[in-house]
């Protein structure tokens, strides 16, 4: 019976061994893990910040080319009152001259 005894323990002994074995392989597992979680998420972070960025520059460019549209559109307007204007004092002219004249007979 003893010889019994000896073996379940030397059995329990080894089952220990191993349960040990087992608990320090899952703490590298849980490491590793952590470890590859942290460079996940940086490097979602980091694509993330790339896709922030190229949305703000994409805005901001759209932006740009909706006021440069808008400006031109305005100075296009200016230009073409100023053409306007220009041609109701040419039109006017003659008659102003006219009229000057008619005061300066007088």
């Amino acid at each position: 019976m003893g010889e019994q005894v000896n073996k379940i323990i030397r059995a329990l002994s080894s089952l220990e061994s191993d349960i040990d074995s087992l608990h320090k392989d899952v703490l590298v597992m849980q490491n590793d893990l952590k470890s590859q979680t942290k460079l996940e998420i940086e490097k979602l972070t980091i694509e993330t910040q790339n896709i922030a960025n190229e949305e703000a520059q994409k805005m901001i460019s759209d932006a740009r080319d909706k006021a440069k549209l808008e400006s031109d559109k305005i100075i296009q307007d200016g230009e073409n009152n100023i053409l306007k204007l220009k041609r109701q004092i040419d039109n006017s002219f003659d008659e102003v001259v006219d009229h000057i004249f008619a005061l300066a007979l007088k």
